[in-house]
């Protein structure tokens, strides 16, 4: 879970895929650089919870 995603293929395009598909699946709206700025399954993960609940107390 520490491991950069580069080191699994993660290229650009492929990282604008996962974008896209983060944002269908959550409905938020995610920064296209995201998967750089957190190259890890476990920064991702962070971000995104981070991400998720910030959003949930703004709509409340």
């Amino acid at each position: 879970m520490n491991a950069p995603l580069a080191d699994y293929g993660l290229d650009s395009l492929y990282a604008l895929a996962i974008v896209a598909d983060i944002e269908d699946y959550l409905n938020i709206s995610v920064d296209a650089t995201i998967m750089w700025d957190h190259p890890t399954v476990a920064g991702l993960a962070s971000a995104l919870a981070t991400q998720v609940a910030a959003d949930q107390v703004a709509t409340e």
